[in-house]
């Protein structure tokens, strides 16, 4: 995501096997956290794993993640047992599209965040 010329923040989704997406690496450099940039960015990776035909969108993350955290439970995602083997992460989340009303996020996604 671009504020003017700058580069603000980004997010990052792979594949995993039985149809999941996994969120990765979504930041927000510090001078412009808190001004709606790192929900632009996660509605958008979310939106792509709807469009591109995700069933579920899976995540790891850290319990003290405060802003993140709220982030992600905005959006209905439900904690799960581990799924990988990230040392680093110790909260594990995955949001069913199939069984939610995310694929709203679809059609509110604000267009391009580049």
């Amino acid at each position: 995501m671009r504020v003017s010329q700058q580069i603000v923040g980004t997010v990052a989704v792979r594949p995993l096997p039985r149809n999941v997406a996994e969120v990765k690496r979504l930041n927000v450099i510090q001078q412009h956290r808190g001004r709606g940039f790192g929900d632009r960015l996660f509605r958008h990776a979310v939106a792509h794993a709807i469009d591109t035909g995700y069933g579920t969108v899976g995540l790891d993350t850290i319990r003290n993640s405060g802003p993140a955290l709220r982030l992600f439970e905005k959006y209905g995602f439900l904690e799960i047992p581990r799924y990988n083997d990230n040392p680093d992460a110790d909260l594990f989340m995955e949001l069913d599209l199939r069984k939610t009303k995310a694929g709203q996020l679809a059609s509110t996604d604000e267009g391009s965040v580049a």
